[in-house]
């Protein structure tokens, strides 16, 4: 069972910060990738990720401290997506945002080109 401590307000602004400075938090492999982290156009994004590179949002934030605020409430149970209504059981404990990827951002890769963030997905 995942836990279900809160990240707390200073890990959330820590990543918040990260994703300001050009970062992303995502897998980047073939097919699905899990969920991901992004800040694209002043907005911050909880998304799934496919291909390392397609993005389709799950939450959108227009302001840092909504961000933070959110993710700060967060858990590595409630990112797990066990509570997520309609979601495919594939997609449960599959490649989620925990608080060993958020506490251990200097992994991930600085982005270097545009990301594009898809608001509706058809599939």
């Amino acid at each position: 069972m995942s836990n279900k401590k809160n990240y707390g307000d200073s890990l959330a602004e820590n990543v918040a910060v990260y994703l300001q400075n050009g970062k992303c938090l995502t897998y980047e492999h073939k097919e699905y990738c899990g969920t991901g982290l992004i800040f694209e156009d002043n907005v911050y994004y909880y998304c799934e990720v496919y291909d390392g590179s397609t993005f389709r949002e799950i939450l959108a934030f227009d302001t840092k401290k909504k961000f933070v605020t959110w993710l700060a409430k967060q858990s590595d149970y409630s990112m797990s997506r066990i509570d997520e209504e309609g979601i495919s059981e594939f997609s449960v404990n599959n490649q989620c945002i925990t608080k060993e990827r958020l506490t251990n951002l200097a992994e991930w890769v600085e982005r270097n080109e545009w990301i594009g963030v898809a608001k509706k997905w058809i599939m």
